[in-house]
């Protein structure tokens, strides 16, 4: 279970929201998930710092084998030492709630997944208030990018989670 909540309204913009009509049925089912995911969710994250390398094949994460590839990567970071690795999960009770919802109702299994979603980045927003806090004097965090985005390749989380040691710590 978590105190973080989404916002209706995110749960609704994952969900491709743009202004229609929505019904009262509707609203409450939506609500309902999202406290359903909520009450199921149990969010952790952990993060490692480390100094950048830049190398003909990207930028390479500091005694790592992790190599950022793309271009897009290579910009954001064009003027950083470090990079701050994070990684997020609310826990395979909300995958397994999901699941669920599947064999009973599409429409909820849905919107279970969009508030999900929107619960996520919730976790993220407070693990970087975290870090934001934590920063030197004249440092600042970018934007969060994640492997699949632009042209960082998808097939980079593999890596991604082994350097985080994510199956250990959270």
């Amino acid at each position: 279970m978590t105190a973080l909540r989404p916002a209706l309204k995110e749960v609704l913009r994952y969900l491709g929201h743009h202004g229609q009509a929505m019904t009262e049925e509707f609203l409450a089912m939506a609500e309902r998930c999202i406290d359903q995911v909520c009450r199921t969710a149990v969010p952790r994250h952990c993060t490692g710092s480390f100094l950048l390398e830049r190398t003909e094949a990207g930028l390479k994460v500091g005694g790592t084998t992790l190599t950022l590839t793309g271009r897009d990567i290579a910009q954001l970071l064009q003027n950083s030492r470090r990079c701050i690795l994070l990684a997020a999960t609310l826990g395979p009770e909300v995958d397994a709630l999901i699941r669920q919802r599947q064999a009973q109702s599409m429409a909820e299994a849905v919107l279970c997944d969009a508030a999900a979603t929107a619960l996520i980045e919730c976790v993220c927003d407070e693990a970087e208030k975290t870090l934001a806090a934590g920063l030197a004097r004249g440092e600042r965090l970018t934007r969060r990018y994640s492997c699949g985005y632009g042209d960082l390749p998808l097939s980079l989380q593999p890596d991604f989670v082994r350097v985080l040691d994510t199956p250990r710590k959270i």
